[in-house]
């Protein structure tokens, strides 16, 4: 399959939206946060609802996607211990550091959920209730999806038919769809037969299985397209019948409840979930339209979203702290709160993270930054390339920014 741009392009936006998303719950009026101003409105609330919808479904879809591709070239173990890496050391590193300072801060500010209990350090309860994870739980679950991943793979490897029925490898965008809706039918009813001891989370919050029934399909979702290449051409192309299932839901929107509550119960989850994965494949097209090119500014914000993801809470609740008790408009604090934390989240990626060997391992579990050779590093190896004669069709030495990067084509040398 060759490299599709704009998931990896999508993935990072999704990750990045979070910024405006938490921005927006400190302000939102039938909603409480981390922080919450006394001050609220309304409109916070329809852009916490609209990103809250599409946000983490899209991304666990793009999740999959990569998960599956990375199954496929790089094997069952090899997948383990890069997934590993990758998310268990962020979240320790994190929840060592960052959750730490913004819990301290948030149990000592008035308009925080935490003030109340400002001994939450020593009450197990607290614990129990995974609070302590903060928006590291998104890893948790992450993490126990890939691991559910590799024995979904180990199935279909074994059961290698199941995708050859027409079915699955289907160009029509109305049967995913509703297939979609219907997964979400069936999470939601499974969901709401558990027991009620399995219903809350268990083992310190690291299992909470509600959540991870609700995003599991998705993520299955996304391993699926990247197996079944006509599923995401047309799941990433925008058709006839995608706006007769938007008409669909104009209809059903308009339909008069029934007397039956059990009725009304089915029809309004089924409605909700055909919003969603109607939403996700929007969110597929419009990527796909203007994001399928190779972008340097594009794979930059990628390869910054992890850490933007890490960083922006802690600083979301720092600068509401500041803007809160200033007598400004509360949408004036809302676009300082998003940018400032944007921007500040990028500047720790830029020279932090990025440019540092210990901080890119701890806080995005990267075996060295993601920056070119320093020049002292480039100086080293440029005498033996200098004495290389290539031959016609081999690459030359390549020089950008008065960094030397050498590629020579295998050939012969003398």
């Amino acid at each position: 399959m060759a490299r599709i741009y704009y998931i990896d392009a999508m993935r990072g936006m999704m990750m990045i939206l979070g910024v405006v998303l938490h921005s927006a719950n400190v302000f939102c009026a039938n909603d409480s946060w981390e922080v919450h101003a006394p001050m609220t409105h309304w409109v916070f609330d329809v852009i916490s609802k609209c990103i809250h919808v599409i946000r983490l479904p899209v991304f666990y879809i793009t999740a999959g996607f990569f998960a599956q591709m990375t199954l496929s070239r790089k094997g069952m173990h090899n997948f383990l211990l890069h997934r590993s890496r990758r998310l268990i050391i962020p979240f320790v590193t994190t929840a060592l550091t960052l959750n730490v300072i913004q819990l301290e801060l948030q149990a000592h500010y008035q308009y925080s959920a935490l003030s109340l209990n400002p001994n939450f350090a020593t009450d197990l309860s607290w614990y129990a209730s995974g609070q302590w994870m903060e928006h590291l739980w998104f890893l948790n679950i992450l993490f126990q999806m890939c691991l559910i991943a590799t024995s979904i793979t180990i199935l279909l490897d074994k059961i290698p038919y199941i995708f050859s029925h027409n079915f699955l490898r289907t160009k029509r965008i109305t049967k995913i769809l509703m297939f979609g809706a219907l997964s979400y039918v069936l999470s939601v009813a499974i969901i709401g037969k558990l027991p009620y001891q399995l219903q809350s989370p268990q083992a310190l919050g690291m299992i909470n299985i509600p959540v991870l029934m609700f995003y599991l399909p998705f993520f299955g979702f996304g391993m699926w397209l990247h197996r079944t290449e006509t599923a995401l051409e047309s799941f990433g192309r925008l058709q006839l019948a995608s706006a007769g299932v938007g008409l669909l839901l104009l209809v059903m929107m308009s339909i008069p409840e029934s007397s039956s509550h059990i009725v009304n119960m089915c029809v309004r989850v089924f409605r909700s979930g055909l919003t969603c994965w109607w939403m996700c494949h929007l969110c597929f097209c419009s990527f796909r339209s203007f994001t399928n090119t190779p972008s340097a500014y594009f794979r930059y914000f990628s390869d910054a979203s992890y850490t933007i993801f890490l960083f922006h809470h802690l600083f979301i609740v720092i600068f509401a702290m500041l803007l809160i008790p200033i007598s400004i408009s509360i949408f004036a604090k809302f676009a300082i709160m998003s940018i400032a934390s944007f921007s500040l989240s990028l500047l720790v990626y830029e020279y932090g993270i990025r440019r540092n060997s210990l901080l890119s391992f701890l806080y995005n579990g990267n075996d060295f930054p993601d920056t070119l050779l320093n020049l002292e590093n480039a100086e080293v190896f440029s005498p033996s390339l200098h004495q290389v004669e290539t031959t016609k069709g081999e690459k030359q030495l390549i020089v950008t920014g008065g960094k030397e990067l050498m590629s020579v084509e295998a050939g012969q040398h003398s």
